[in-house]
């Protein structure tokens, strides 16, 4: 999916039809709707805690609480391997909402851990130096609307920008009962890394290439892409040979 779309007319860019200037301003114009939205919800949260000033610091993900509990139990199951999301921990504080506010910021906490006190500050001046420093993109297609890009394209969006790297783990590979080959797959795309896996269904073209693939012992280490394009160039000239 092409993740530029215009704010007037809803049509669809793909990343490299822009030049690297305008791909520039269209990060930056995201990273400050980022901490547009991020301010109001800080905002919100220190209205909470102004409500209950006993739940500061009480409502954090639940694996932060499994890290930072002292229950004797609850370190057992840490130090026997029990996944996070499976440790249960004991009664804590509740607060009830009293408004809708209330359990969207509840929400929020459970699933952002921060310094409140220390993140503020910093967002607020990102807000209050405003976008007028950013140079907004318009729309080839209506050449009235802003370009942007949104939170659900935006790996997308720089996965088409900047630099990437991908390496495959042949060993690390496993199948379905209808075939279907997972390869355990990492990258990185500009300083992010990735970490996931290449899925390859037998209905797909390269599914000979791929079941071939991990099963030759030479192939059995951590690879980079320019060395599995080369053998997926070769077994093509391989399998023409055959024909």
């Amino acid at each position: 999916m092409s993740p530029i779309i215009c704010r007037a007319c809803g049509t669809r860019f793909p990343a490299k039809q822009f030049s690297q200037a305008e791909c520039q301003s269209l990060k930056e114009l995201h990273y400050f709707d980022e901490a547009v939205a991020e301010f109001a919800m800080l905002r919100k949260v220190e209205a909470f805690f102004a409500r209950h000033p006993y739940a500061e610091g009480k409502i954090n993900p639940h694996f932060i609480d499994v890290l930072d509990s002292e229950d004797p139990e609850v370190q057992e199951q840490m130090c026997s391997g029990v996944p996070f999301d499976e440790i249960e921990l004991p009664e804590k504080v509740v607060v009830v909402p009293r408004m809708a506010e209330d359990a969207e910021v509840i929400d929020y906490l459970q699933h952002h851990h921060f310094d409140l006190q220390a993140r503020l500050p910093g967002i607020a001046q990102a807000v209050a130096a405003g976008r007028g420093h950013i140079a907004t993109v318009k729309c080839p297609h209506c050449r009235a609307g802003e370009l942007h890009v949104a939170e659900e394209n935006f790996w997308e969006f720089q996965s088409q920008t900047e630099e990437s790297s991908t390496f495959y783990w042949p060993e690390w590979h496993s199948l379905d009962d209808d075939g279907t080959l997972h390869v355990k797959t990492t990258g990185y795309v500009g300083m992010s890394h990735w970490t996931g896996e290449t899925t390859v269904k037998p209905q797909q073209p390269e599914y000979s290439f791929w079941r071939w693939f991990v099963a030759q012992p030479e192939h059995q280490h951590l690879m980079g892409d320019e060395e599995f394009d080369q053998i997926r160039v070769a077994y093509g000239s391989m399998a023409k040979q055959s024909n």
